[in-house]
């Protein structure tokens, strides 16, 4: 799952990403499971790329990013929340029986 966050500013902001509310720590961040890359050019553009590897079900719930100027006058600004959700394998039915079988 790939999500991409851009933000355009002088000068070029930061951009956190969060997820169900928390913002995403480095501990998570640079994990096998979650990492993110950003890239910046020279008119004040920034992206950021937010990877989640091998999804599993704790990764379901929501995702923004915030960009943050770097001077104190302007605000952060969130983006759109997008929904991940992550499904997993059913767990195998227990104690099954076979009433009737027709052919």
């Amino acid at each position: 799952i790939t999500l991409n966050c851009t933000a355009i500013g002088v000068p070029i902001p930061d951009i956190t990403w969060i997820h169900n509310g928390s913002v995403l720590n480095s501990d998570v961040m640079f994990s096998d499971e979650i990492y993110f890359d950003t890239f910046e050019d020279d008119v004040g553009t920034r992206l950021s790329v937010l990877t989640i590897v091998s999804a599993q079900p704790n990764n379901t719930g929501s995702y923004a990013c915030n960009a943050t100027s770097p001077v104190e006058l302007y605000e952060s600004i969130m983006s759109e929340v997008v929904t991940v959700l992550v499904q997993d394998v059913p767990d195998v039915p227990v104690d099954l029986n076979v009433t009737n079988v027709t052919s």
